[in-house]
């Protein structure tokens, strides 16, 4: 399942994407088991956000931390990886197995840019944690309210000018002569 995130960022992808999924679940499965195939390889993610960060969490047992690629780029973040077969057993010409094999790509974009500079991974345990720092033009800055004591503020200073420049008499150079 998709999170609101990408659904929100790129809404067409997310439904090609489902439609995808229910061909492929419709072809998948059979209560003999011929011609069953396993899923296409698609780690389960965990989302959250903070004031500061994005936080990521994925798991993806059985893949090498050299079989995993991670790339940023303004607004969206890449995670891309194989889990690599370690060999078929045939047995009676028949083969079956529920785990998954092969490469996944993962695309995650933001509503805002992120500090590309300031990303950090860690994989531990089939789980790949990634924490991504906002920009600082998209984190929530507190305004102070400015009362009667304050020094003039920008709208006072506005209001100050434009009644100036109404109550300056303006020079008529434009008189009827008689």
């Amino acid at each position: 399942m998709r999170t609101a995130l990408e659904i929100w960022a790129q809404p067409k992808r997310f439904w090609a994407s489902d439609f995808n999924q229910i061909v492929d679940d419709l072809f998948a499965s059979s209560s003999q088991g011929e011609y069953e195939a396993a899923p296409a390889l698609r780690p389960a993610c965990d989302f959250e956000e903070t004031e500061s960060h994005y936080l990521f969490s994925l798991d993806i047992p059985g893949i090498r931390k050299e079989d995993l690629k991670i790339e940023v780029t303004g607004d969206s973040l890449t995670v891309e990886g194989e889990r690599k077969s370690s060999g078929r057993r045939a047995d009676e010409n028949r083969f079956y197995t529920e785990r998954n094999f092969g490469k996944f790509s993962r695309v995650f974009t933001f509503p805002v840019a992120v500090d590309t500079d300031s990303v950090e991974a860690e994989y531990d345990n089939g789980v790949l944690r990634i924490a991504l720092a906002k920009h600082a033009a998209a984190k929530p800055r507190r305004v102070e309210i400015k009362g009667e004591a304050a020094k003039p503020g920008f709208f006072e200073r506005f209001t100050k000018a434009v009644e100036k420049a109404v109550d300056k008499p303006q020079s008529d150079t434009t008189k009827p002569q008689a």
